[in-house]
């Protein structure tokens, strides 16, 4: 007499592995202070060395450089969200949980999407900090829709750069090394962008690269939300490089080996 085969339970639905990747990010996020206190306080390292120092200048030129520098302070709390995620992704790879997930009949993209939940939910707290310490010198938004507009950037900016630092770590050999050699080109961005001075400001051999790479348009969507509502073309540039961005970083993710990724 045979035993009858005892059916395996069916895996748990994508929407469930979302949550439970989300909910362990998370818990880690919350007992990991340092990590917290980054994200909270970065902005306002940034803006005692820039604002402190600055702010005569660009009044001199007719800036309003609350107004200019609070965006460049949510972009940054954006970037360095970014970095924390990739830096915890590889904290966990070195530690064998991504092998012992992609062994597992669930999806691969259950624990990225669920990190990204909470990515976009620290870049929101981030510019809420960010917006909170430059409203405190004069920042103001003008209407109640350029709000939503600049948490949809955001959102949208966090993201897709979680996805490309996530996978720049998923495809390196180490990926701890790969976490921390992000931060020179994170750094290039925001310096030769438009985040704290005007293009004006840069030779003008290097305007084009400051005006046409990722962060520039981003700001430009963010400063117009601010004031109101942006320029068709700074809405249109920042919203081309999201998906191109993002469209890497999935490529990436897609082409990293399943037992990290």
């Amino acid at each position: 007499m045979t035993t009858p085969a005892v059916p395996r339970p069916a895996p748990p639905s994508l929407a469930r592995q979302v949550r439970l990747h989300a909910g362990r990010q998370a818990t880690r996020l919350l007992a990991d202070r340092a990590a917290l206190i980054g994200v909270i306080f970065a902005p306002v390292l940034y803006f005692l060395g820039f604002y402190l120092p600055l702010q005569g200048a660009m009044r001199a030129q007719g800036i309003n450089y609350a107004q200019y520098i609070g965006p460049a302070l949510v972009a940054q709390s954006c970037i360095f969200t970014a970095m924390a995620s990739a830096s915890a992704l590889a904290e966990d790879a070195k530690a064998g949980l991504l092998r012992r997930v992609a062994s597992m009949p669930v999806s691969r993209w259950g624990p990225l999407l669920g990190r990204l939940l909470v990515d976009v939910a620290c870049g929101w707290i981030g510019a809420a900090t960010a917006v909170g310490i430059a409203a405190l010198v004069g920042f103001r938004f003008a209407t109640i829709a350029g709000v939503l507009g600049f948490a949809l950037v955001v959102a949208a900016f966090t993201a897709v750069l979680g996805v490309l630092f996530v996978a720049v770590a998923l495809r390196a050999a180490d990926p701890s090394a790969a976490a921390e050699a992000l931060l020179v080109p994170q750094l290039l961005m925001l310096m030769l962008s438009t985040a704290f001075i005007p293009a004006d400001g840069f030779p003008a051999w290097l305007r084009p690269v400051v005006l046409w790479q990722p962060v520039s348009p981003v700001l430009d969507a963010l400063r117009g939300f601010a004031a109101g509502a942006p320029g068709a073309a700074a809405l249109v540039t920042a919203s081309v490089w999201c998906v191109v961005l993002g469209g890497l970083g999935a490529v990436l993710c897609l082409r990293a080996p399943r037992a990290v990724a």
